[in-house]
Order: structure tokens, then sequence, then C-alpha cells
């Protein structure tokens, strides 16, 4: 593609070409329609830095043969929700359902798990229950249902579990619930709609990540329903995770919430700061590098705890410490910050602050912080406004006082704005709902590429 190959070429002479080669010419062009180019990173490190040092380059330098601007989205080889992946899903109408059955990573066994006081009831039981019962009468407890926030473990242990089940030959799927919408939707679209069924339903087991994606999908929720009944009426094991126990999803329907509490729900806590030292120092081991215990401290406070994200750290520390033949040295918190600054500066951008709540929130409906903290009285603005000061309050914890400051209004104008959220939360059934759960779940981590925000598409 001409213009973007002429815009690295200029990037070459500002930032260099092996910078050049290392962060923009891996970028894979998997579209362009004119108006439109969709990169595919190689993870969520290379987006983010793409966002930090490129982003308010192509906004004023990429065109296409007319002279009108381009509009870049990228996205990370692990998401599989870009428009590019959509069009490609519509194109091959059923190769969805010639896919196999969830690959798993062959780290994430029940083997390597670190166990903990937090994590040792879900560990055991999914152990123990993921093995048929000796008799023909099933699982014991099914559905298995794991909930606990983000990194506290639920996708190590689901795929240990799929993992050791797969080793005894059975057909076991495994799907994050995004995907099952996904697919669904290609089955409606294409007619295939019974192969979708014969798909999910001709399994042993079947496991299903983040249910809390199904908040709100009206035709997602009810064929999930008829595969539910249809699986444990054949006595095959459902195992499902979610951030929230079932009686606190939101805009789910009373009878797949009822079929959830069935068999056992089980709580997975985040690990303890010892824990957490624990599991890192191993990782490190593991990765072959040596960090000093305090400069991992300070790692551990910069990310704010996020396991997920320090694994991702780590194995970009390895990279650069071998990049930079430091291997086997002992690495101080100075090391850290300049071997880390780009990640560390990305979670500082996003750390939990009233300010940091507003450009999440601003970024989710398409407005600008400015008008969120400004006097606007149109829907437009008024909406995120309100959103953004009860998640100030649920997830801050800061008083009314404290939020009419930020926001420059009075004591009663947020009571109310926070009461007028509350309620449509509680109903249940609102896009407002879906939106505040979805933000709650991004400001949980301290750290999260771009790409959970999709750039709009440019009309042509």
């Amino acid at each position: 593609m001409r213009a973007w190959e002429d815009f690295l070429l200029l990037q070459e002479k500002e930032i260099g070409t092996s910078t050049v080669d290392k962060w923009l010419r891996s970028l894979k062009v998997l579209c362009f329609d004119a108006c439109n180019l969709y990169l595919e990173a190689k993870d969520s490190f290379q987006v983010t830095w793409f966002e930090e040092h490129i982003r308010h380059k192509v906004k004023t330098s990429l065109v296409n043969n007319n002279g009108k601007l381009i509009r870049v989205h990228i996205t990370s080889v692990d998401k599989t929700t870009s428009f590019y992946k959509e069009k490609q899903m519509q194109q091959e109408k059923t190769a969805y359902f010639t896919m196999q059955y969830g690959n798993v990573n062959p780290e994430m066994t029940f083997a390597n798990f670190l166990v903990t006081p937090e994590n040792d009831l879900p560990f055991r039981i999914l152990q123990e229950f993921t093995k048929p019962a000796e008799d023909s009468s099933g699982f014991p407890f099914n559905p298995i249902y794991l909930f606990g926030p983000e990194g506290s473990g639920k996708t190590h242990l689901m795929q240990a579990a799929v993992s050791a089940l797969r080793e005894s030959g059975g057909k076991i799927l495994y799907v994050v619930s995004d995907l099952f919408t996904e697919h669904l939707v290609s089955a409606i679209r294409s007619g295939e709609v019974q192969r979708f069924r014969s798909f999910y339903r001709n399994v042993d087991a079947l496991f299903i990540e983040d249910i809390e994606v199904f908040s709100g999908k009206g035709a997602t929720q009810e064929e999930f329903f008829h595969t539910f009944n249809s699986l444990q009426m054949e006595g095959k094991l459902i195992v499902i995770s979610s951030a929230y126990a079932p009686a606190d999803l939101k805009a789910m329907e009373e009878r797949l919430i009822s079929r959830f509490e069935w068999g056992v729900a089980v709580p997975i806590h985040p690990l303890t700061k010892e824990g957490l030292r624990s599991f890192l120092k191993r990782q490190a081991e593991q990765l072959s590098i040596r960090i000093e215990d305090t400069a991992l401290d300070f790692l551990i406070r910069a990310l704010s705890s996020n396991v997920k994200t320090l694994i991702h750290a780590l194995t970009l520390l390895s990279k650069r410490v071998a990049y930079k033949k430091l291997a086997q040295q002992l690495l101080y918190e100075d090391d850290i910050q300049s071997l880390l600054h780009d990640i560390l500066e990305a979670a500082e951008s996003v750390r939990l602050t009233p300010s940091g709540i507003v450009r999440a929130v601003a970024k989710y409906y398409g407005v600008s912080p400015e008008s969120i903290l400004g006097r606007s009285q149109s829907r437009e603005h008024v909406l995120p406004r309100q959103v953004a000061m009860y998640l100030c309050r649920q997830k801050l914890s800061l008083s009314y006082v404290r939020i009419g400051d930020v926001f420059s209004r009075d004591h009663s104008t947020v009571i109310s704005s926070i009461r007028a959220i509350s309620q449509k939360v509680e109903e249940g059934g609102h896009d407002i709902g879906i939106a505040t759960q979805d933000l709650m779940k991004y400001l949980t981590s301290a750290y999260k590429s771009l790409e959970f925000f999709p750039e709009e598409e440019i009309p042509c």
C-alpha cells in the first residue's frame, strides 16, 4: 500500500530506520479501503507504542491519492473483534464450524498453578470435578461457575482443566463469550444455525469465559439458554467464568442466572502481596531474569498488581534484557525504569484517578474530556458526565463534595446524577448498565491497550 509505505519512509527520517523496522514495519496490513487502514500488531505493547508515538502523526500525514486523510485502525494479534475479522467472518461463512476446539496455553496446567489460600478451593474443585464420576450420572457439580476479578487466575484454571480433560480423549470446547456471539451472528447471516448448534452441543464439555459479555444481548442469551439445557440434559460438563457472581450479573435473564447457580459457584480471590511476589519471582526465573526484591515491588506498585500486565511486562523485560546482553545481571529499580519506560508511562496514563475515569468515559462515548467537565446540558454530554460521577463514587469511594469539586457541580446535582445511573444499573437491561459494567472492568486494570475503544471508521 503506497500511502503507508510513503509514511514509513517519512518516519525513517524522523525517528530512524531501526525504530521504524522494529515498531512499524512489523505491523501487518490486514485491509485497506481507500479511507481506512487496518493494521495488526504482534501484541498490546506494540499497539500502545503506536498510540503514544505515531497516532498523532497519522492523523495529519497519512493521506490517500485523493488527498483525504486515512484513518488507521490497529488491533493486536490476540484480538478477534476488529472490523477486518468481522469481514473475514462474513466471507468465510462456515469456517468457524470447522475450527479446532479452542487452543489453550500448554504452560497453564494444574502442576504449575501457584496454589494459595486465596485460590485453593477453586483449584481443588476444578482439579477434582473435571473428572467424570465413576457411575454414568455425569459430573457431581454442573455447572461449575468460577468468578473473581481480572488477574485472579480464572483463565489459568480453566485452561488447566481443559488440558486435563483432553488428555482422556474427550471432545472439549473452550471459547470466550464474545466468540460464541460472533459464531451465532455468522450462523444467522449464513443460514447455518443448525450447524452452529451441532458444533456447540455435540461436545463432552463446554468451557466458556467472561459470561458477563452476554449482558444485554437477548439473542445470544436465548441461544445459550438452549445450549446450556441441551448439554445439561446429556450430562455434559459446563464450566463458566466471570468477573461477577451470578446474582451480580446485569442485564442477564433470570432463567440463565438460576441455571448458573444450579451447580457450584466458586469465588477466586486475587493473590496477596506476598503470593504475587512469589508468583512473579517464579515467572522471572523461568524467563531467566534476575530482579532485586525492591525493584520487583516497584514494578508491582507501578502496574497496580495486575497479574496479566505484570506477566506481559516480565516477558517483554526478558526480551529487552537479552537484546541488551544483560542476562544473569541483577536488575535494580533504575534498570526496570529504563527497560520498561514505555510500559510504565502507559500504566501511569490510565492510573485510577478522577481524571483517568473521565478520560476513559470520554473515550467510550466518543466525546472529549473537556465536554464532560464542561457546562453543556445536551444528552450527548450529560450522560457521560453522570456515568463518570457514578464511577468516581463506585471505584474511588469519593465523597459527593469531592466529586462536585472535580466536575464543578453542586452537592445536590452530584447526588441526583449518581442516583439516576444507579437506578438504571439496578434495573438491568439498559445500555447504561452495560456501559458501566464495561467501564468498571476496564478501570480495574492499571494498563490496557487503547484497542478496548476501537477507532470509528471513516466513510468514503
